[in-house]
C-alpha cells in the first residue's frame, strides 16, 4: 500500500493567517431547457474565505467563451436568441492565485416548436363601465407573436411579440393581455387569440364576455312585522345590482328617506308609522320599487317581565333595583318605599347613592300607560350596620422635644367610621384622620 501525502501552504502575513487553498464552488449551474429564440442563463459561484482575486471563464462544449469571464466569485452567463447550435453542455472554471475549479456540467436543450397554449381566455361578466383585463399564454420559440380577435375580427392594437426571457420567469412573459378600460356592450363577445412563430400558429379557445346592463334587483320577500307602539324598528333591503345602486325608502307609497343606504331605522313607532315600506333602487339602466315589509303595530298594557330583586348592602354602599317592563304606548314609572311614593323616582333604575339604616324597607314599582297599569313585587333592602372596630390600636412613642411625632389607628365598621384624636381627653381640631401628625 502507498502512502499518500497531502500538503497544505499556509501564507504568513504579519497580523494575518492566510490559507492558500483554490477555490470551492459553492453553486453549481443547473441544466437549462429554452425554446429557440428566447433567453437561457446559467449561474455559478465559489467561496471568497482567502481574499484573493477570482476570475472566472465559461466554456461551451470545450471551447472558451469570447466576453463571458470576468473578476467576481459570482458567474453569470446570459445566452440571448439561443438556437441549435448553442445547445449543449456549459461550464465555468474559476480560478484564483492558489488554483483553479471547473464546476459541472451544465446541459442546455434548444427546443424549436410551434406556440404551445398555456391559457385560454376566459368566460366572465363584467358591469357597463368597469375595468377589465383579460389575459391568455402560450410558449413556443421565438420570436413568438400574438393577435387578439373579438367575435372573430383582428383588434387593431391587439397583437404584439412576447418579450424574450429566462424559462423561470413563467407567466410573466407568455402572456398577452387585453385591457378595457370601461366595459360597454361594443366589448362584449366571443374573445380568442392567434399565437404563431416561425413554425406555425395555434388559436386559442374561445372566452366569452358578457356586459351585464341589468337594473337592480330587490331580493327581499316581504313580510308582515307586529311591533309594538313605542318600540324601534330597523329594515333592510336586499338590492343586487351590478353597479352601485342608488337607494330610496317609501312609506306607503310617500318618500320617507333619500338616504342611499339598504337600512331603515324607525325610533319608538307610533300608529301613524303602519303600513307598507318599499325600497326604490335605480342604477344607470333603470329604476325599480319592490316592497320590504308590511308593519302593523299594537298597544298593550303594561307587562313586567323583570321584577326587582331583593339586596343585602352595607351601610355607606350604594344600591340601585331595576324592573323590565313590555307596554306600548311605553309606561311611566313611579317607585314607592314601604307603599310610599318615592319623589323624582320616576324611571325604570331606581338608585340610592348612599345608603343608611331608615332606607331599609320594601321597595315596588308602579307602571302605567293608557291600557292600564301594573304593580311589581316588593323588593327587600336589608342594610347591615356594622358599630366602628379597632383594627389597630395607636403605638406608644418616645420622640425628642422639637422632633415630629405620627400616630396612626385602623377601624373598620359600616358605614365607614370617622375619626376624632383626643390629648388628654380633649378633642384636638386637627385629628380627624385615621393618622395624626404633630
Amino acid at each position: 500500500m502507498k502512502a499518500r501525502w497531502f500538503v497544505t501552504a499556509l501564507l504568513l502575513v504579519p497580523g494575518f493567517l492566510l490559507q492558500a487553498a483554490a477555490p470551492l464552488i459553492t453553486t453549481q449551474p443547473a441544466d437549462q431547457t429554452a425554446d429557440s429564440g428566447n433567453i437561457a442563463e446559467f449561474y455559478a459561484a465559489s467561496d471568497n474565505t482567502n481574499g484573493s482575486q477570482i476570475f472566472y471563464q465559461w466554456y461551451h462544449e470545450g471551447t472558451g467563451l469570447p466576453w463571458r469571464s470576468g473578476l467576481s466569485p459570482f458567474a453569470l452567463l446570459d445566452l440571448t436568441n439561443v438556437m441549435s447550435s448553442d445547445a449543449g453542455g456549459y461550464w465555468v472554471v474559476i480560478t484564483n492565485g492558489f488554483g483553479a475549479a471547473t464546476s459541472q456540467v451544465a446541459r442546455l436543450t434548444v427546443v424549436m416548436r410551434a406556440p404551445v397554449i398555456m391559457l385560454d381566455p376566459p368566460t366572465t361578466e363584467v358591469c357597463e363601465g368597469q375595468f377589465l383585463s383579460v389575459n391568455a399564454g402560450a410558449v413556443g420559440s421565438h420570436p413568438l407573436y400574438y393577435q387578439w380577435q373579438l367575435n372573430g375580427t383582428n383588434l387593431p392594437s391587439g397583437n404584439g411579440r412576447f418579450p424574450d426571457c429566462p424559462p423561470y420567469w413563467g407567466a410573466a412573459c407568455n402572456t398577452a393581455q387585453w385591457l378595457i378600460s370601461s366595459a360597454s356592450q361594443a366589448n362584449a363577445g366571443e374573445y380568442r387569440v392567434v399565437f404563431s412563430n416561425d413554425f406555425g400558429a395555434r388559436t386559442s379557445a374561445v372566452g366569452r364576455l358578457t356586459v351585464n346592463t341589468s337594473v337592480p334587483l330587490i331580493v327581499n320577500q316581504p313580510g308582515t312585522s307586529n311591533v309594538l307602539v313605542g318600540d324601534s324598528v330597523q329594515l333592510y333591503a336586499d338590492v343586487r345590482s351590478c353597479q352601485t345602486p342608488h337607494l330610496g325608502w317609501q312609506h306607503n307609497g310617500i318618500d320617507v328617506a333619500a338616504n342611499d343606504s339598504p337600512w331603515l331605522f324607525l325610533n319608538q313607532v307610533t300608529e301613524a308609522d303602519s303600513g307598507t315600506y318599499s325600497v326604490v333602487a335605480m342604477n344607470n339602466h333603470g329604476v325599480v320599487t319592490g316592497v320590504v315589509a308590511y308593519l302593523t303595530l299594537y298597544e298593550q298594557a303594561p307587562e313586567i317581565v323583570q321584577q326587582p330583586v331583593s339586596q343585602y348592602v352595607q351601610a355607606g354602599n350604594w344600591v340601585s333595583f331595576f324592573v323590565g317592563v313590555r307596554a306600548g304606548p311605553p309606561a311611566a314609572f313611579q317607585w314607592r318605599f314601604n307603599g310610599v311614593k318615592i319623589p323624582n323616582a320616576t324611571n325604570d333604575l331606581l338608585y340610592i347613592n348612599v345608603v343608611s339604616t331608615n332606607q331599609a324597607g320594601g321597595y315596588s314599582v308602579v307602571a302605567t300607560n293608557s291600557l292600564g297599569s301594573v304593580t311589581s313585587e316588593v323588593a327587600t333592602l336589608t342594610v347591615i350596620d356594622i358599630p366602628p372596630h379597632i383594627l389597630a390600636e395607636p403605638i406608644s412613642q418616645g420622640v425628642v422635644a422639637g422632633r415630629s411625632l405620627t400616630l396612626t389607628v385602623s377601624a373598620s365598621g359600616s358605614p365607614l367610621p370617622t375619626y376624632q384624636w383626643r390629648f388628654n381627653g380633649q378633642n384636638l381640631p386637627a385629628g380627624t384622620n385615621y393618622a395624626l401628625v404633630c
